[in-house]
């Protein structure tokens, strides 16, 4: 554990990571204590689409995941409307956004469809979150990347973490 934090440290200074961060992360992660690097390599691996014109993966704020399967939209109205139409039937297990938040479980930070689909709130919701894991698992970033995906409350969970967290890692080595 020690040389991953090491390793995390290392990727988190401002040396390695040279204004490759949008700035939206930025602010966001200082308002809240989180680096920034952390907030984009996770909603990378949450809502990563490849962007044909520009030839690059980047997080897509108009992802929603339901029931396990994700939907990448090409607009915000399209995300919404989609959203409200899942909702109206009564389903609850979706995630959202460009940081996936849990509609199931935080449906009351999300408040509805529109708020919940805009980026810049998705990541705070989504920052706010981690910024909460970290101080639950001792003020370790590491753990609460982990916990960001998952509870590691049965042997499952904690392989489920474990390999949430090295896809974050790898995210931040290559930034």
């Amino acid at each position: 554990m020690r040389v991953y934090g090491a390793i995390l440290l290392y990727l988190i200074s401002d040396y390695a990571f040279a204004e490759k961060v949008p700035q939206a992360y930025r602010e966001i992660g200082a308002r809240y204590g989180v680096p920034h690097q952390i907030i984009y390599a996770v909603a990378k691996v949450e809502s990563q689409r490849y962007i044909e014109q520009i030839k690059i993966a980047r997080p897509w704020p108009w992802t929603l995941n339901i029931e396990g399967k994700p939907y990448f939209y090409s607009t915000k109205m399209q995300a919404v409307m989609a959203l409200e139409e899942y909702l109206r039937g009564g389903g609850r297990s979706v995630a959202v956004g460009i940081m996936q938040i849990y509609w199931r479980w935080h449906s009351e930070k999300l408040i509805n469809p529109e708020l919940a689909l805009d980026p810049y709130y998705n990541i705070e919701i989504g920052t706010a979150y981690l910024k909460k894991k970290y101080r639950d698992s001792g003020y370790n970033w590491l753990a609460a990347i982990g916990k960001y995906h998952c509870e590691e409350t049965s042997e499952e969970n904690r392989v489920r973490a474990l390999n949430y967290r090295k896809k974050v890692i790898n995210v931040l080595e290559r930034l």
